[in-house]
């Protein structure tokens, strides 16, 4: 079985900070136009991005808290009152079969040891992910000798079943570091846009 270490590089940013932007920042950017790229990473087009949902507090593994990552097919920007808003992303599609569980700062394949306490089932589509609430994070997942780096960027935000320090995650994981600052860059983005307390200045 291939383990894989987990990484850590600068976790729960959520922030946008002015010198961060990617050398095509002369594009006027939007909200519009970072939810368009997200969706375009997810439908594919050759863009080496994995698209995934985590969810986190809901897994063990060996009797260790794991977070749990399926395989997100389909996102938009549909929100809960049918409407487009390019503040929130719908996922309308996920694949429960065959998740990978991350435990103890190694990747595992989904097995006897791992033990779910809400099945996979349980999370049902769509899901609604709302920018405003969101926390942006990185991780740089390897193979334990170093080999094999990808470099996953999570937007994550407290689950509708509620207990405490449980979350779920819209996610991406590109092996090219650029590829994972302009997603990282994009969900900070979208982040900050949809803040509603930035507007009291603060």
């Amino acid at each position: 079985m291939k383990r894989f270490a987990i990484i850590p590089t600068g976790l729960l940013v959520t922030g946008i900070a002015v010198g961060s932007q990617p050398a095509n920042a002369q594009v006027r950017q939007t909200v519009e136009g970072a939810q368009q790229f997200l969706q375009g990473l997810n439908a594919g087009g050759g863009s080496g991005a994995y698209p995934v949902y985590v969810v986190n507090g809901f897994a063990t593994f060996d009797e260790s808290p794991a977070m749990v990552k399926y395989w997100q097919k389909a996102i938009d920007d549909i929100d809960e009152n049918g409407e487009r808003n390019p503040c929130v992303t719908r996922i309308t599609d996920i694949q429960l079969s065959m998740p990978s569980i991350y435990a103890k700062g190694v990747r595992w394949n989904m097995g006897d040891s791992a033990v779910l306490s809400v099945p996979a089932g349980g999370f049902k589509v769509p899901r609604h992910i709302h920018w405003g609430k969101v926390s942006v994070s990185r991780q740089t997942v390897a193979l334990e000798d170093g080999t094999m780096p990808s470099h996953h960027v999570y937007a994550s935000q407290t689950t509708a079943f509620g207990t405490s320090g449980n979350w779920e995650s819209i996610g991406f994981a590109p092996y090219d570091v650029s590829l994972a600052d302009r997603i990282e860059y994009a969900m900070k983005f979208l982040q900050a846009s949809c803040d509603t307390s930035a507007e009291t200045g603060f």
